[in-house]
């Protein structure tokens, strides 16, 4: 956490910096995708780089921020869930309940908006335990990692992404909730502080993405939000547009944590990265059967055969079901690669071949 927070400007460019920030001043605008490029987004896009949605939203918004500060790194508050599978020893299904966890994320730009992608996935993935640990550490650890913590960069930018809400309220006569669409009442005291200077919230419901970036107009003119909301989606349509037109799709070194790879190596395999399901070491036997098999090629050590003769075999059906095994089993579909300025062999099981 000191690694990733030493020396990041986190500040906004506020229209008025000495104003107050409480929920009686808060305003909220909008960035809306209409269903088609949310489709595209949810359901195409993520293929290019093997990203979630969540990775392709961070990089607009990390793109946008960087352009309004001027700064080469964003400073995000993550919000999490607290559900997910992290510990074996942990079952929450008995429950109830969200166990909320917020936690920065330091989010760097490139000009090149593949590189952008690929740099805040790896940056995403890189943060331990879907950020659990920061608030254990800022708030119950010992006294030096409490201080250590408080002292450095604080966000002042909150993003959470809610997910689909399609599917919690589907269209059927017999849907027993649907989001009524009433006003709610307050949640809190006028007097409240906001929860950061700037939150955005997002989530699909009836196919669209829409997120609400909530601030205090003590703090920012609306028509500056406005127009910050609006390149967001500008940004939004220029990553969905760029990973369909991907020609050859790209992978990152976290797809393939066992390779041991970094970004520049991965991009220079002799294969190309949208055929590969997995990367990883050989075993000790099978170096030294690879190894024999380059010394002296021909020679025939490790190959065992056995043929039998076959009479009225439906070639057909007999075909289709050696397919059928190769795309079932991830051995059948794996060889090996050790060319290039790889430091070991490796094993590259492709996503499928053709018999």
């Amino acid at each position: 956490w000191q690694a990733q927070l030493q020396g990041v400007n986190a500040e906004l460019p506020r229209d008025r910096a000495l104003a107050s920030a409480n929920s009686r001043q808060a305003h909220t605008v909008h960035t809306r995708l209409d269903p088609g490029l949310t489709r595209q987004l949810l359901q195409e896009a993520p293929s290019a780089y093997r990203t979630q949605v969540n990775d392709l939203l961070l990089t607009a918004l990390a793109r946008v921020i960087a352009r309004w500060t001027g700064e080469s790194s964003v400073l995000v508050q993550l919000e999490g869930h607290g559900r997910e599978e992290l510990f074996e020893d942990t079952d929450l299904v008995r429950s109830v309940g969200w166990f909320t966890s917020l936690f920065p994320a330091r989010l760097d730009v490139q000009d090149d908006l593949a590189a952008s992608i690929k740099q805040v996935k790896e940056q995403l993935r890189g943060i331990p335990d879907k950020g659990l640990g920061y608030a254990t550490l800022r708030y119950l650890g010992d006294e030096a990692s409490r201080a250590a913590l408080a002292g450095l960069a604080q966000p002042r930018l909150t993003f959470n992404y809610l997910g689909q809400f399609d599917g919690s309220f589907a269209e059927q006569d017999d849907t027993l909730f649907t989001p009524s669409g009433e006003a709610r009442g307050a949640e809190q005291s006028a007097d409240a502080p906001l929860g950061n200077w700037l939150t955005i919230n997002g989530h699909v419901y009836g196919g669209e993405l829409s997120l609400g970036w909530t601030f205090s107009t003590e703090q920012f003119d609306v028509q500056t939000l406005q127009a910050l909301a609006d390149a967001y989606r500008d940004e939004l349509q220029a990553v969905v547009k760029h990973c369909l037109g991907t020609a050859t799709p790209g992978a990152t070194p976290s797809d393939f944590p066992l390779a041991g790879l970094d970004q520049a190596q991965l991009d220079r395999l002799p294969v190309p990265l949208g055929e590969v399901e997995d990367l990883y070491p050989l075993t000790p036997m099978q170096q030294g059967m690879l190894f024999h098999s380059l010394y002296e090629q021909g020679s025939g050590q490790y190959l065992n055969q056995l043929q039998v003769a076959v009479s009225g075999l439906d070639t057909e059906r007999f075909r289709a079901a050696w397919q059928a095994t190769l795309d079932a089993q991830a051995c059948l579909r794996t060889g090996f690669i050790w060319q290039g300025d790889l430091v070991r062999p490796l094993q590259v099981v492709h996503k499928a071949l053709t018999l």
